[in-house]
C-alpha cells in the first residue's frame, strides 16, 4: 500500500482544464489585478467574501461549502436540480409540420383535436403520440385550446405567438423595402447538432433481416451562418458536445457564442447585414456589465439611482427587483446586438417555435443527410465530423438561395393566412362564461372535454 495520501485541494498535473475551471482563472486573474491596481498592500480581512468576488459565486455558497470541507474533508455533493430535460418524441420538424397542418384544417373550417393531431403524426411519419403528450407539446409550441364560433372547441396558436410573428414579418418587410444603396444582406445563422450514429432511417430489407439500431453516441454541436451568396467564410465551427443526453442548447454557453459571433461571424461578414437568429437564450444574454437580480439590496437600489428610478426606502426586494428588470428590459440590448451595431451590421431575433422561418434549418437537413447516407457499423466520430465538414463546405450558394426563396414563400403564407385566420372578429369568440372562458389553455378543460 502507498505511504503517501492525496490531498483533495491538490489538483492531478496534467489534467485539461475544463471550461468552468478556465473562467474561474480569468476571475481570480481580473480580481488580483485589479487589487494590484488600487493598492501596493492587499488587505487580507473578509476571506469569505474576497473568495466570492474571485470566484464570481455568492458568500453563503463559500461558507457553505468550506464549512463541509472544515467537518467532513471533502467538498458537498452536487444536486442537479429541478431543471432535468426531458426528451420528446415531437421533434422541431414535426413542430413544423403539426403547426402547417392545424392551420390547413383552420383555413378550410374543420374542427381539430389533439386526438386528430395524433392520428395525422402517426400516419404521416410514423411516429405514435399519447393524447394527453401531444396536449402538452401543442402547448409547448405556443398552441392554446379555445373556442371557435359555431364549432366548440380548438387548437390554435396563442395571440402573443402569432403577434410576435407578425411583427418579425413586417419588420422584415421594412428591411427590405429600403432603398437599394441602404439595405442589409440578410444573413441567416443558427445552431445545430449530429449524433455519431446518425443514419437514414429507411431502406431494403428482406423480411428475415434483423436489424438493429446503435444508440444515438455522442454529438457534434454546429455553428454557421450564409446568405444568398453561400456560406459565410470561416464561420463555421464544429465541436463535439460535452454533455452527453439534453437538449443540445445545454452545449452552447454564452461566453462560447459571444466569442464565436464576434470573432468568426462579424469579421467575415463583407458589408452591412442583417443578421436573423432565433431568441435562444445565449443569443438575447445581456452584457456582463449588466445589473444582476441576484444582487443584493444596496447594490439593486444604487443600480436604479444611476437608471435615475424613483423608489422608496421601504420598498421590499421583489418590488425593487421588478423595478430594475423593467429598465433593464427598456434600456439594455443583448450583447451580441450591441457588438453587431458596432460593427455597422443589425440583428433580427425570429419569433419562438418557427424553425420554418429560418433558411439555414434546409441547410443543415442537406449536409446531414449527405452524413446519414454514408454511415455504417465502422463509422467512427472523426469520421462524421470530416463527412459533416465536406457536406457543409460542399453547399452551394444555389442551395443557400433555393433555401431562403422556400422561407420566403412561408413568410407570405404566413403574412396572408394569418389575416384570414386571427383578423376575423367572429371567428373566435369570448363568450365571458364562468366555466366556459373561450381563450382558457387547454390543460385547463375537464377531462370530458375531447382534446
Amino acid at each position: 500500500m502507498s505511504s503517501y495520501s492525496i490531498d483533495p485541494l491538490q489538483r492531478w498535473q496534467g489534467k485539461a482544464l475544463s471550461e468552468d475551471e478556465k473562467w474561474d482563472i480569468v476571475r481570480v486573474m481580473k480580481c488580483c489585478k485589479a487589487e494590484n491596481e488600487a493598492s501596493a498592500v492587499v488587505s487580507t480581512k473578509a476571506p469569505r467574501q474576497r473568495a466570492a468576488a474571485y470566484l464570481g459565486v455568492g458568500k453563503t455558497a463559500v461558507a457553505r461549502i468550506y464549512a463541509h470541507y472544515l467537518q467532513y474533508g471533502t467538498i458537498p455533493d452536487s444536486h442537479p436540480g429541478n431543471h432535468t430535460h426531458h426528451p420528446t418524441v415531437v421533434t422541431d420538424d414535426l413542430g413544423t409540420a403539426i403547426r402547417h397542418f392545424l392551420r390547413e384544417r383552420h383555413l378550410a373550417n374543420r374542427f381539430t383535436t389533439a386526438t386528430d393531431v395524433c392520428q395525422f403524426v402517426e400516419e404521416r411519419f410514423q411516429v405514435s403520440v399519447n393524447t394527453r403528450t401531444m396536449q402538452r407539446t401543442l402547448s409547448r409550441l405556443g398552441l392554446e385550446w379555445c373556442k371557435a364560433n359555431k364549432q366548440g372547441r380548438i387548437y390554435r396558436e396563442a395571440p402573443d405567438v402569432v403577434q410576435k410573428r407578425q411583427t418579425y414579418l413586417y419588420q422584415l418587410q421594412q428591411y427590405r423595402a429600403l432603398p437599394r444603396h441602404q439595405r442589409y444582406r440578410e444573413i441567416w445563422t443558427d445552431e445545430s447538432y449530429i449524433h455519431h450514429h446518425h443514419s437514414f432511417p429507411y431502406s431494403w430489407y428482406s423480411a428475415t433481416d434483423v436489424v438493429g439500431r446503435r444508440h444515438k453516441g455522442r454529438r457534434l454541436v454546429i455553428l454557421d451562418a450564409g446568405s444568398k451568396y453561400g456560406s459565410v467564410p470561416n464561420a463555421l465551427k464544429v465541436y463535439c458536445a460535452q454533455k452527453p443526453s439534453g437538449d443540445y442548447h445545454g452545449n452552447i454557453s454564452r461566453a462560447l457564442y459571444y466569442r464565436w459571433f464576434t470573432e468568426q461571424l462579424l469579421p467575415n461578414l463583407a458589408q452591412k447585414s442583417l443578421i436573423i437568429m432565433d431568441n435562444a437564450s445565449y443569443h438575447t444574454a445581456l452584457p456582463e456589465s449588466a445589473p444582476c437580480l441576484k444582487a443584493t439590496k444596496a447594490q439593486i437600489q444604487q443600480w436604479l439611482r444611476d437608471y435615475q428610478v424613483t423608489f422608496e426606502d421601504y420598498h421590499l426586494l421583489d418590488t425593487l427587483r421588478q423595478l430594475l428588470r423593467e429598465q433593464v428590459l427598456t434600456h439594455l440590448q443583448p450583447a451580441i446586438v450591441e457588438a453587431a451595431e458596432t460593427a455597422g451590421h443589425k440583428v433580427l431575433f425570429q419569433p419562438p417555435h418557427h424553425a420554418d422561418l429560418q433558411a439555414i434549418e434546409l441547410i443543415w437537413a442537406n449536409a446531414k443527410g449527405k452524413v446519414a447516407r454514408q454511415y455504417d457499423n465502422a463509422t467512427t466520430l472523426q469520421d462524421v465530423e470530416e463527412r459533416l465538414l465536406e457536406a457543409l463546405i460542399g453547399i452551394t450558394g444555389q442551395d443557400w438561395a433555393n433555401a431562403i426563396d422556400h422561407v420566403h414563400k412561408v413568410e407570405k403564407m404566413y403574412w396572408e393566412t394569418d389575416k384570414l385566420l386571427y383578423d376575423d372578429e367572429a371567428r373566435f369568440v369570448d363568450d365571458d362564461d364562468d366555466d366556459n372562458n373561450a381563450f382558457k389553455e387547454f390543460i385547463e378543460v375537464s377531462p370530458q372535454q375531447d382534446g
